[in-house]
């Protein structure tokens, strides 16, 4: 939710919650997916469903490293950070359609 509420925000940090940086927040996910690859239903689950999660991580990286190259160019270029994040949301779409969505 606070990824998605940056993307909103054309990846600026909210004022009422300047705790809440976008690379901080890609970097949060990327380690709560890497505690899900590494839980034994998860090694255990079908090659798409491991699939998912590492495009997840790999989104997440993509994500922090866009945003990182965004703040280093002093808020330039959004484009990057945009289609890192439409890779990272569309792999969790495409996994919560075929496993958590009834």
């Amino acid at each position: 939710d606070n990824v998605e509420g940056m993307a909103k925000r054309d990846w600026t940090v909210n004022p009422d919650h300047p705790d809440v940086d976008p690379a901080n927040e890609a970097a949060i996910l990327r380690g709560l997916f890497e505690q899900a690859r590494d839980l034994p239903e998860v090694r255990e689950a079908a090659d798409d469903y491991r699939g998912w999660i590492d495009d997840a991580i790999a989104g997440s990286v993509s994500l922090r490293e866009a945003y990182s190259a965004r703040r280093a160019a002093r808020g330039e270029d959004a484009g990057e950070s945009e289609a890192a994040f439409g890779a990272l949301k569309a792999s969790c779409t495409d996994c919560h359609a075929a496993y958590r969505n009834d």
